[in-house]
């Protein structure tokens, strides 16, 4: 199997793709799933403060990539689009998961993407518009229908809805 953490990269380190160390006991995890592209975002209960994000990935119809995130995150539940994907939802349903079904509209690219710029500038001394936009087009490429920034703005939903992470508060 392979290890997906070298994929993960944490949103508060803004200058480039860090890969995280692996430890256990992640507990909220997004999934969303269009066109056979595949993002993800979590966070982990010892540090709820550090947003962790997979980039779009291709995945095939047997959601090899979606077992393997599940196995090494281990999530409490899992948070997913109503609108989602019949065959992600049918794959995630077979596992022994909670399953949070959300709003399609908590899934918003430009709420995810303002909200990933608004942590990219508290993050950095004073960077200039530029600066934000490459450093989040570095994390997320510049596509603009972004499946892992989607799953940010429902972690963040998550995050108010739920009063867990102060720091994603508007």
């Amino acid at each position: 199997m392979t290890d997906l953490t070298s994929h993960f990269t944490q949103s508060q380190h803004s200058d480039s793709d860090i890969p995280i160390s692996y430890t256990r006991n992640y507990a909220f995890l997004t999934l969303s799933y269009k066109k056979g592209v595949l993002g993800a975002a979590f966070l982990t209960e010892n540090d709820p403060t550090t947003l962790f994000v997979l980039a779009d990935r291709r995945e095939n119809r047997r959601f090899e990539l979606v077992d393997m995130i599940l196995t090494q995150t281990e999530p409490k539940f899992v948070i997913i689009s109503a609108k989602c994907d019949d065959s992600l939802y049918d794959t995630l349903d077979t596992k022994e998961l909670e399953l949070d079904i959300r709003p399609n509209n908590e899934f918003s690219f430009q709420s995810g993407q303002g909200e990933c710029r608004s942590i990219i500038r508290r993050l950095s001394a004073n960077p200039s518009v530029m600066e934000t936009q490459s450093r989040f087009e570095a994390l997320f490429g510049t596509s603009s229908t972004s499946e892992a920034v989607r799953c940010c703005a429902a972690l963040f939903s998550y995050c108010r809805r739920s009063g867990r992470v102060s720091q994603f508060q508007r």
